[in-house]
């Protein structure tokens, strides 16, 4: 699950039953399934094969995804569905057949920069297909309209939230989890980024703000983060060797320790003493927002979406996008703060003061925004 499966998990666990019944279509089994049937919410299973859209081009690739159409079309049928909630342009295709037949009202999510072939053929979709548009960010959405046409006025921008009853700050005596996994001393500082491993968020700066605070041996840095959809974007996979091979030749495998995809990150971001956010390409990043919600410091590039609701706010350092020597500063910058903040190592009284910052962005709002999206027009129906 990546910041995407979050989102609409959360907004699943939030929306309200009363005006809406939720049933959930997956491609397959796994971890997001589980935790939607969790919450007690109808899942159906049609198995595909997510693909880059230019394998469209092969006929028996494009053959199966209509196959998959049809069958997705043949259950919506049976169902009195009025709209349709997607944040992928491979799901357009998925859908066409239905929302063209059934005449269905479509809310998309986009929650990262398309390029511009993507972007192009999401254009041209868009128009016949799209009813409401809802973005991560207003940078998002700038991009769609520098970039597209007749979109406009289907444009909506939702701030992600983050859940304070799992991303809060750690309790006295409670097991400090990633210190006592890896061995690191009290007096060391924990220094972490947690994203997973893909071109844009900013691994190799991160390394190279290490390199230049190797001479703060008191600090120890974290990465961590898999490799996810490598079966789909096979050069995410070659982003994580590049990065360890980076890490190799600057002689950092000790001072930069790699983790791969955790189930635990709660516990995680509350072991650390700042979070870091080096994306030189971000539409939200909702690791900020969990990170100032357990009461941890946060440096974050110029380019992540979630600066504008936390930007000026306790515990935010803003380091200059894709520049090692400014993230850098911004990390000791953020340590002396947390110093600063915790006299007597009282830990509490600073993230106190860091999480009353975001108290108000929880999925609860998210959720409340995006039923009014939904609202907002009555299903295209003859």
């Amino acid at each position: 699950m990546g910041g995407g499966e979050y989102a609409s998990y959360n907004l699943l666990k939030n929306l309200d039953r009363n005006r809406f019944h939720p049933v959930v279509l997956f491609g397959g089994q796994g971890t997001f399934v589980d935790k939607v049937r969790s919450l007690g919410i109808e899942t159906l299973v049609i198995p595909f094969q997510p693909v880059m859209l230019k394998k469209l081009a092969n006929p028996i690739v494009l053959w199966n995804v209509l196959k998959t159409s049809g069958e997705i079309s043949r259950f919506l049928s049976g169902r009195d569905v009025n709209i349709v909630h997607c944040s992928d342009v491979f799901s357009l295709f998925l859908i066409l057949r239905s929302v063209l037949r059934l005449r269905l009202r479509v809310v998309f999510n986009i929650i990262f920069f398309y390029e511009w072939p993507r972007l192009i053929l999401f254009n041209i979709l868009a128009i016949f297909l799209v009813s409401e548009i809802v973005t991560n960010s207003h940078a998002v959405s700038r991009d769609v309209l520098r970039k597209t046409f007749f979109l406009k006025e289907k444009l909506h921008t939702v701030y992600c939230g983050a859940d304070a009853s799992l991303f809060r700050p750690r309790e006295h005596g409670e097991l400090d989890v990633l210190r006592q996994e890896l061995s690191i001393k009290p007096d060391v500082k924990l220094v972490g980024m947690i994203a997973r491993f893909e071109p844009t968020k900013g691994h190799k700066i991160f390394l190279h703000a290490a390199a230049a605070l190797k001479s703060h041996t008191e600090i120890t840095f974290v990465a961590v983060g898999g490799v996810l959809f490598a079966s789909v974007f096979p050069f995410f996979a070659e982003c994580y060797n590049d990065v360890m091979r980076l890490r190799t030749l600057m002689g950092l495998e000790d001072r930069v320790i790699v983790l791969s995809q955790r189930n635990d990150i709660p516990d995680i971001i509350r072991s650390l003493d700042v979070v870091v956010c080096p994306s030189l390409q971000e539409g939200f990043g909702l690791v900020v927002l969990e990170a100032l919600q357990s009461g941890v410091p946060v440096v974050a590039s110029h380019a992540v979406g979630a600066l504008e609701v936390v930007n000026g706010k306790p515990g935010v350092f803003v380091a200059e996008t894709g520049n090692h020597v400014s993230l850098a500063e911004q990390i000791l910058a953020a340590l002396r703060y947390r110093e600063r903040q915790s006299p007597a190592n009282d830990d509490r009284k600073s993230a106190d003061s860091i999480r009353e910052g975001v108290c108000d962005l929880t999925w609860e709002r998210y959720a409340r925004q995006i039923e009014e999206i939904l609202s907002e027009r009555s299903p295209i129906k003859e």
